[in-house]
């Protein structure tokens, strides 16, 4: 029987709380790791909510505490080679160092609105530092991949989603977003050829000047023959637009067990 490259252990507790229009969610959790090193971490999470009843209006606060271990994919040979990677000396390590457990401090805020009766906005900021953060190298084109470890990153955003409830048959929801990720030399493990030690601070392929999702729906008849016209529209910054168009329609009655007649999909990327 193979013997396992890592073991973690994990505990935690949570509760919640409601005081009037306030709400306290409160946990912590524990993990104890039995890798290639061996750590471990406390993480405490709080949350605060607040309801603002005249205007539909509710407030939010969270702080959060991770432990984050080292992705177990080929994770002997990335604790071998050390700072830089193989590129280091060539064909060999330079101070092997094994990749070890990371922390990271995560807050958010946010506020959610009702507006009407049919229309809901969700508004939200991130902030996140680790230390210790993980990422993937990959070995050229291929699909192998490599965990690597940089000293670490900083990561922050904006969020915001409109949901719009059933109007005669309409839904809609527009989900936008703009995330910055910051990470920071050097980086330990990975198979880096031809590249040299990075010690400053660089911007990951996650990085996200702008990014949304746009999805619409009508389906006519809720409780009789159905009729459904669904569209979805994706674009990201340097990334150009992909929409699709779905069309249903299903002729039984309400029963238990819809049967459907006939379907057909459209899709169109640009």
């Amino acid at each position: 029987m193979a013997t396992p490259i890592s073991n973690n252990t994990v505990f935690f507790v949570q509760d919640t709380i409601t005081l009037g229009n306030f709400s306290v969610m409160g946990g912590v959790r524990g993990d104890v790791y039995r890798g290639l090193s061996s750590d471990s971490g406390a993480e405490p999470r709080i949350g605060i909510s607040y309801l603002f009843k005249p205007s539909s209006t509710v407030l939010r606060l969270s702080y959060s505490r991770f432990f984050e271990t080292p992705y177990n994919e080929n994770l002997i040979l990335s604790s071998s080679t050390g700072i830089g990677g193989l590129s280091a000396t060539g064909l060999g390590a330079f101070g092997a160092s094994r990749l070890t457990p990371g922390r990271r401090n995560q807050y958010q805020t946010g506020l959610q609105q009702g507006i009407g009766k049919h229309v809901v906005v969700d508004a939200n900021y991130f902030w996140k530092y680790t230390r210790n953060a993980f990422d993937f190298d990959t070995l050229f084109n291929t699909p192998v991949s490599f965990p690597i470890e940089w000293r670490k990153s900083k990561i922050d955003g904006v969020s915001l989603r409109v949901n719009l409830a059933n109007v005669n048959g309409f839904t809609a929801y527009t989900v936008m977003g703009h995330t910055r990720a910051r990470f920071f030399g050097p980086e330990i493990g990975g198979l880096i050829f031809n590249s040299p030690v990075n010690n400053g601070v660089f911007r990951i392929d996650h990085d996200e000047a702008f990014e949304q999702t746009t999805n619409l729906r009508y389906q006519h008849k809720k409780d009789g023959p159905l009729d459904l016209v669904h569209l979805a529209l994706r674009q990201r910054t340097g990334g150009g637009r992909a929409c699709r168009i779905s069309l249903l329609r299903c002729r039984s009655r309400r029963i238990n067990n819809r049967r459907l007649d006939s379907s057909v999909a459209a899709r169109s990327r640009r």
